[in-house]
């Protein structure tokens, strides 16, 4: 498993709910997710296996090598079994702010009490991250 510079620690969890830093074997279903829930993304076309490819070869491994990434990633798992991804994205390290990146596995975030159950999981560990991991204030700002 790779380490981000900027984390002491690469897996945090909550009960049966864990954050570790994004894996590459995820790639090809967060590629699925992504492409199934396009409208609800910055996503302008569908992505190719050849764009994560490279995507996960370039953008994502050079994020485990930066002192302050703009970026970072996890797999979100339940049981040890990924059912989404996401993170602090836009960091910006001076003002200590990040937005908030999380997608899950299209059938359950069409559930929505899985959603919300994930969703408050999610919440709670990233937040661990963020005032424990790298010493940011969780703060949160909801643009609806």
């Amino acid at each position: 498993m790779r380490t981000y510079k900027c984390l002491n620690n690469n897996h945090f969890a909550k009960g049966k709910y864990a954050l570790v830093t994004i894996r590459d074997e995820d790639r090809y279903a967060i590629l699925n997710w992504r492409n199934t829930q396009i409208d609800i993304l910055r996503q302008q076309a569908p992505l190719t296996k050849d764009q994560q490819d490279h995507y996960f070869k370039t953008t994502v491994a050079s994020l485990f090598e930066e002192e302050k990434p703009k970026q970072i990633l996890f797999s979100f798992l339940l049981n040890d079994k990924l059912i989404g991804y996401g993170g602090l994205v836009h960091i910006d390290w001076e003002n200590k702010t990040a937005e908030i990146s999380f997608l899950t596995e299209t059938e359950r975030n069409h559930d929505q009490e899985t959603f919300i159950s994930d969703w408050v999981n999610y919440l709670s560990i990233l937040k661990t991250i963020a005032k424990k991991g790298i010493a940011f204030s969780f703060d949160l700002h909801l643009c609806l």
